[in-house]
């Protein structure tokens, strides 16, 4: 028995050929690469007035040059979007006896975590594919196309894999496999140009204005436009109001004589002279006390240790009693994700919209917890090849909602099994639960349910295990 037997005997996919897609292939076909990069400049200049804002209204403004790095941060924020987004991205693909799977990432819109996709198309899932040589559309690589009548995709294939060899591989799988020469509009069609010129005027005003606004309030002081606010030395001490010089009251004004007036440098201060004999000692009023033992009259604020939670205002609220627990949350929407905040975002959806009908998973552990690390859909009854445990409907029934046992990670899921009716809906009064697949908490969970539309997929955020999972409704 070889070794490619054996690994298809314990479900893994063996594959036959394999490459990383050209970079930036997608927006090769678009020819918008000039307009794109405009546009990341012009998002490039919004950070770059809002720190010459900020470096205008301090006291020791720095240098508006510095504010060049927030141009170049919010610039290459908007370039990884626009050349790297869902839309754009290329990622490893691989032609395998059982079918063709692609994994990529991207960055998404909102980028907050990084965004992971992988892609399994079995050969029956597309009715034909199409391979559109390099040649036929000006670029130095091939695209391979696969549709079934009614969603396309769009695989691109280097130079360096043979367009005659790739069609033999994937007619040996019983694919029906066309020569085309062009592209659908949709991967074609360029970002257009007066998006990136008012994008870039607009970018342009904002960058002349914070220069302005820069100018105004740190130069106004020093010869330039304007009043902004200039420093200003302070005040220097009042001089003390005594004469430099004390006139003898014995001074001889004779008209002419030595001493004829002469007036006294001025001498030190005297020591005060002791009352009068008809004064008593203590007549003076008693000296004030130190400023320190004044007493206000109002409530001594007692210090509390640094981050004690003992509240330094006298006058706040005091703190709450605490509730009642709260009840358990009501059911989530089918398209919502229960779980953390952790991870990266992933979904797999069937290509061809067809229902799952099970499942295959995997427990595995982090931070000390055991959480789900595996849960695959399954979509075709038979053709479920790969690792983990597999868990199938009865005949008839299809996969309509999850019971989801998170904290911060998906620690089990108990799926819900419900009738496929003649149109293709499901029946939610005739369903059944599989045991729990993971390791339950104990808590009740959370369910999602997608009523009576069937399930095309799941999506959520993953790391070395599932944080959070959601569910994704055929739209038709």
């Amino acid at each position: 028995m070889s070794f490619r037997n054996l690994f298809q005997q314990l479900g893994f996919w063996t594959t036959l050929l394999s490459w990383q897609e050209p970079s930036l292939y997608r927006v090769h076909l678009r020819r918008d690469m000039w307009p794109r990069l405009a546009l990341a400049m012009a998002i490039g200049c919004v950070p770059l007035t809002l720190l010459l804002v900020l470096f205008a209204i301090n006291n020791n403004p720095p240098h508006p040059g510095f504010a060049l790095a927030g141009f170049a941060f919010g610039a290459a924020l908007a370039g990884l979007v626009l050349f790297r987004g869902e839309s754009t991205a290329g990622g490893a693909v691989r032609i395998c006896q059982e079918g063709i799977i692609r994994k990529r990432q991207y960055t998404p819109l909102v980028p907050v975590h990084l965004g992971f996709e992988e892609a399994n198309w079995p050969y029956d899932a597309f009715s034909r594919a199409i391979l559109v040589p390099g040649q036929s559309i000006g670029q130095p690589f091939s695209v391979l196309l696969l549709t079934d009548e009614r969603n396309i995709e769009i695989v691109g294939v280097p130079a360096s894999i043979s367009p005659h060899e790739l069609a033999q591989t994937l007619a040996a799988r019983g694919v029906r496999v066309e020569a085309g020469t062009y592209l659908p509009e949709m991967f074609t069609r360029p970002l257009a140009w007066p998006i990136a010129g008012v994008a870039g005027a607009i970018g342009l005003v904002l960058v002349v204005g914070g220069l302005g606004f820069y100018g105004i309030k740190t130069l106004g002081g020093h010869g330039g436009v304007g009043g902004g606010p200039v420093a200003r030395a302070p005040d220097p001490k009042p001089a003390v109001n005594a004469p430099a010089f004390v006139e003898r009251p014995n001074v001889q004004r004779d008209g002419g004589g030595a001493n004829a007036n002469r007036a006294n440098p001025a001498v030190p201060p005297l020591a005060p002279a002791a009352p009068p004999p008809n004064r008593p000692a203590n007549a003076n009023p008693a000296p004030l006390p130190p400023l320190g033992g004044v007493t206000s009259g109002f409530p001594t604020i007692p210090s509390a240790p640094f981050n004690s939670g003992v509240p330094t205002d006298p006058f706040a609220p005091a703190p709450a009693a605490p509730g009642p627990v709260s009840e358990p949350a009501a059911p989530a929407a089918a398209g919502d994700l229960v779980g953390g905040k952790g991870g990266g975002v992933f979904k797999a959806i069937s290509p061809s919209r067809q229902p799952i009908v099970g499942f295959r998973y995997a427990v595995g552990a982090w931070g000390g917890k055991q959480a789900l690390a595996q849960l695959d859909p399954v979509f075709e009854r038979g053709l479920s090849r790969g690792s983990g445990t597999l868990v199938m409907a009865r005949d008839g029934y299809a996969v309509s909602g999850l019971q989801i046992d998170a904290t911060d990670l998906v620690n089990a899921v108990q799926i819900v099994f419900a009738r496929q009716q003649a149109d293709g809906s499901l029946d939610p009064a005739d369903s059944y639960t599989s045991d729990w697949l993971g390791a339950p908490t104990g808590a009740a969970g959370q369910k999602l349910a997608s009523g009576t539309r069937p399930l095309i997929g799941i999506h959520g955020r993953r790391g070395a295990v599932i944080d959070a999972l959601g569910l994704v409704l055929d739209e038709r």
